[in-house]
């Protein structure tokens, strides 16, 4: 449980995909970005179902939901 919080996840996983053309990448093709055009996340918590509203919320506080949204 994480005491500061109040909240108790008993398992998390995630799983991130990506697209990316490797012609930039590689410096093939100076037209095509150099990084990833499309980043997924996906995320299986196991919390109690009161929990989840507030996981929700601290998870698009996060840095790396700022970095995926913007």
């Amino acid at each position: 449980m994480n005491r500061q919080r109040g909240i108790s996840i008993e398992a998390l996983e995630s799983e991130l995909e990506g697209d990316i053309d490797l012609n930039g990448f590689l410096g093939l093709n100076p037209a095509v970005p150099k990084g990833f055009t499309e980043i997924r996340a996906s995320f299986r918590v196991n919390a109690r179902p009161e929990d989840l509203p507030r996981i929700r919320e601290l998870a698009e506080f996060s840095p790396v939901f700022n970095v995926q949204s913007n």
